[in-house]
């Protein structure tokens, strides 16, 4: 089982591969594993470094579904159910990363050497079309976890001398020390969107011009440019010739949009400085759930408070699916360390008979004997 280290007071990863990842070193990676989670180097954000008795990584994670097509001169483009967005070239990303680790270890630790970059798509059953290698960084594609745990435990991609490899795990874990603590992703937060639903509206309405706008608004967010998007509604939300119905609308767009590309605190300025959830009374549960999300992924505990007030108050039967509530309560409750009330949420999920949420209720219980 290997070792999971975060930072103190940031909050673990919540993006579905890098879960998903941290969650099989775990279980699948020997004890002489060690992760650390999002260190940020040289101003550069890695979502792994991983540290093996003769291996040394640095991992970038992500969860691309569907076609995935190379492009040399800018961004790729992924086809998924017949929708298109973009991303950025995962090869120049990995450049970057082990460019900023290499000048990291020399210029902290005086160690000169050429670190490796893995990249990897942890969903499954996706399709690349890349030519483009590098000795120092490949893609890959997973497929099972023990081809992945063949790669990663027994694999020469980030090989080296045990001594090396053993020098570089005491500098790092020297170097951060005591703002590093040991971490279960078991128990990291769940996606209260984990079936990528979305709440874009789709509306031919009376105000034919404003429609269009919004629909096209629509279209730029749905082929990838979330920014776009949110530029366009954000006119359209002040516009003087929006009709009261379609400005509902609007408002749950730009709200979700905000949430999407992780703007929180745009998102809590918007549904509770100006109190638009009222503007939108039809969609008044949906904005509350995601003002409350957008408390949770803030942190600290007086959003946190704030979160709870308003995911408790929420109707257990009403537009929020009742399963998607109950993990926002579970998240909230496991960062205050309520573990009695997290327990509580989870006996809500436990119906379902899914082995995760067993494991949960395990750990849970654990905390529970731990705090007696």
């Amino acid at each position: 089982m290997a070792k999971i280290l975060i930072f103190k007071g940031k909050k673990p990863p919540e993006n579905k591969g890098e879960v998903n990842f941290a969650r099989f070193a775990k279980k699948y990676l020997p004890d002489d594993f060690v992760l650390i989670t999002n260190p940020e180097i040289n101003n550069v954000e890695v979502d792994f470094l991983l540290f093996g008795p003769d291996k040394f990584l640095a991992v970038e994670v992500k969860y691309w579904l569907g076609v995935i097509m190379e492009n040399p001169f800018g961004k790729w483009k992924i086809i998924y159910r017949n929708r298109e967005k973009s991303e950025y070239d995962p090869f120049f990303q990995a450049q970057r990363e082990r460019k900023a680790v290499n000048k990291f270890v020399y210029d902290r630790f005086g160690i000169k050497f050429q670190s490796k970059c893995l990249i990897i798509n942890m969903a499954p059953g996706a399709e690349f079309n890349v030519t483009k290698r590098q000795k120092n960084f490949i893609l890959f594609q997973y497929k099972n976890d023990e081809s992945l745990r063949k790669l990663l435990a027994e694999g020469n991609f980030g090989k080296m001398p045990r001594d090396l490899a053993g020098k570089l795990r005491r500098a790092f874990l020297s170097y951060w020390g005591s703002q590093l603590e040991e971490s279960d992703p078991d128990l990291w937060a769940w996606d209260c969107f984990s079936n990528n639903k979305t709440f874009i509206c789709l509306h031919p309405r009376e105000n034919r011009e404003i429609s269009e706008q919004n629909n096209d608004a629509i279209l730029s967010f749905i082929k990838g440019y979330p920014l776009d998007a949110i530029a366009k509604w954000e006119d359209l939300l002040y516009s003087e010739i929006v009709t009261p119905l379609e400005k509902s609308f609007v408002i749950v767009n730009l709200a979700y949009a905000y949430y999407r590309v992780g703007n929180f605190k745009e998102l809590v300025s918007m549904l509770y400085t100006y109190s638009f959830t009222e503007e939108a009374g039809e969609f008044k549960e949906y904005l509350e759930f995601l003002l409350a999300l957008a408390y949770f992924k803030l942190g600290g505990r007086d959003n946190l408070e704030k979160a709870r007030r308003i995911a408790e108050r929420l109707p257990k039967e009403g537009l929020i699916e009742k399963d998607e509530l109950l993990k926002l309560l579970f998240n909230i409750y496991s960062a205050l360390g309520e573990w009695e009330k997290a327990k509580k949420a989870l006996n809500g999920l436990s119906g379902k008979g899914d082995g995760a949420i067993r494991q949960r209720l395990l750990l849970v219980e654990e905390k529970l004997r731990k705090k007696k």
